[in-house]
């Protein structure tokens, strides 16, 4: 992402220019195509179950900041057997 320069779209600090009206192809109409390039690939790699939830949102920050209240809570029980698991793999 941050090769691409889209991490600013994701942590909201590339916010969207204003429209101006004279011009056909304005920032703000490229800020809304890499937008939208970047929520079709968000949709893309979350679990099809979860698509619905996040498909009608406008941008990707607010898919991502949505997707990231309900699932990025860390669930230390099921962690530690896992870091248990693979530090004492042969």
């Amino acid at each position: 992402m941050k090769s691409t320069n889209k991490l600013a779209f994701i942590d909201g600090s590339l916010p969207k220019p204003t429209k101006k009206e004279d011009e056909e192809f304005s920032e703000s109409y490229s800020w809304d195509m890499a937008n939208l390039m970047l929520c079709l690939w968000l949709l893309n790699i979350v679990d099809p179950k979860l698509q619905m939830t996040i498909a009608y949102l406008d941008t990707v920050k607010i898919m991502w900041d949505d997707l990231k209240r309900s699932y990025g809570m860390a669930n230390m029980p099921k962690i530690h057997p896992l870091k248990a698991y693979i530090a004492n793999y042969k």
